[in-house]
């Protein structure tokens, strides 16, 4: 059996990381990573604390431009993107981190559609957060539902268990 070369994967694939290299402090958290995630596809980073499994995520959604390689969403270069451009492409990309970034004393829907802020403007966002439209409470319910916690859609999120909280975030 023959493996396709990485560069013909990367033709083909929603997320390729080219070589990508990265380090804090002289110390290697990247070194010539090279990978390649199809639509559809299930990955799982497993390692060690310290071992770049966070690095590795923040070059994806690019909010990290590598030292060197390449990362590419959609067959198109982060590090060619204008910054319009590259914040479309992270409004498109979930990304939840170790922190939740949930605000507590806000209720489950208003951090639900905290989410898309990315795509709005200020004046959007701020009337989204104070005066939601119908169609916005739907959809957050619809998500809510996905992830099976639509009954907590107007609890404060600090009244959430810890695993309610993540499928909130």
């Amino acid at each position: 059996m023959t493996w396709p070369n990485h560069s013909d994967l990367c033709a083909k694939t929603l997320f390729c990381l080219d070589g990508v290299r990265q380090s804090y402090n002289g110390s290697a958290a990247l070194n010539e990573v090279d990978l390649a995630i199809g639509t559809g596809e299930a990955v799982a980073l497993v390692g060690p604390s310290g071992a770049g499994k966070t690095t590795l995520l923040r070059c994806l959604n690019g909010t990290l431009r590598p030292a060197g390689g390449s990362v590419k969403v959609d067959r198109r270069d982060l590090a060619a993107m204008s910054g319009r451009q590259l914040r479309r492409v992270r409004a498109r990309i979930g990304f939840i981190h170790q922190d939740l970034s949930l605000i507590g004393n806000l209720r489950v829907v208003q951090n639900v559609m905290a989410g898309r802020f990315g795509r709005l403007s200020l004046w959007a966002s701020l009337r989204a957060m104070v005066f939601p439209r119908r169609r916005d409470l739907e959809r957050s319910h619809r998500i809510l539902q996905r992830v099976g916690i639509a009954d907590k859609l107007f609890l404060r999120t600090d009244t959430l268990s810890g695993g309610q909280q993540q499928r909130v975030a």
